[in-house]
């Protein structure tokens, strides 16, 4: 596989594709999201909410949803490692450099996925809103 003229080795290729997936996941979960509230938004804005305020609130809700999964996932993963152990290769049920490498780079995922529609939920007019529905 190759990405921006760099060819990734094959063991790499399911993880790249893996991030990829969960990223454009997030981006549209997150842009259907602003979606809905656009009312609110401009509500918000007329009364006098700041743009920023408005970006942390979309951040805020992406990272939430992401944030809980993370926690499942490492809970599961601490549970089921010992089970697992024996099919692992190089990599031991307790190591910590998955456990901290694979969360931060989802969260980081989220945030970046969030940050296009946090823009466009700013770039709203109240007026657009009241008339979007």
């Amino acid at each position: 596989m190759q990405i921006g003229g760099i060819w990734l080795p094959a063991r790499l290729d399911g993880t790249v594709q893996a991030v990829r997936l969960r990223t454009d996941v997030t981006r549209k979960r997150t842009r259907v999201g602003v979606g809905q509230r656009t009312q609110e938004f401009g509500v918000r804005l007329a009364i006098g909410a700041t743009p920023g305020g408005i970006r942390w609130s979309v951040f805020r809700h992406g990272t939430a949803i992401v944030g809980a999964g993370i926690a499942v996932g490492l809970f599961a993963a601490l549970a089921l490692g010992r089970l697992l152990e024996s099919i692992l290769y190089g990599v031991s049920a307790t190591d910590p450099l998955p456990y901290l490498v694979v969360p931060l780079a989802l969260m980081l995922t989220a945030l970046l996925a969030g940050v296009i529609p946090a823009r466009r939920a700013t770039k709203v007019g109240p007026v657009e809103a009241l008339r979007y529905e």
